[in-house]
């Protein structure tokens, strides 16, 4: 995956056009997963989940999208916006990633597997 470019540019690339909000047919990080693991070690593929997380909530949430890629939520009262990664508690290798900020709305990222294919994204609340 790596490029000239460096493995960054590459992930901001990434064509997310395919990739779907989920309904209430889809599973919720924070109603459905009640054992899931934090993942505490940023490696480089964390980072990279944590990027592509958040350009996937940029490009398909509307509001808060924009307020994100504005950057609303780097300093003040909004900069209570926190970021998670889980290990899915569903017997597979799959990764969830849950950001939340201070006005009480998340929203979950789910990886098909502990890479860097987004399977959907769901609104928590």
């Amino acid at each position: 995956m790596e490029t000239n470019n460096g493995i960054i540019y590459e992930i901001l690339d990434i064509d997310l056009s395919k990739v779907s909000v989920g309904d209430i047919n889809h599973p919720s990080l924070m109603e459905d997963f009640p054992n899931k693991k934090p993942l505490e070690a940023f490696t480089e593929l964390r980072v990279m989940q944590l990027v592509l997380s958040r350009k996937a909530i940029i490009e398909k949430s509307g509001y808060l999208g924009e307020q994100l890629s504005k950057g609303e939520y780097l300093s003040g009262v909004k900069g209570t916006s926190n970021w998670t990664i889980y290990k899915l508690n569903d017997g597979s290798d799959r990764i969830g990633v849950l950001w939340s900020h201070y006005d009480d709305d998340s929203w979950s990222v789910f990886f098909k597997g502990d890479n860097l294919e987004i399977d959907y994204l769901y609104y928590e609340n």
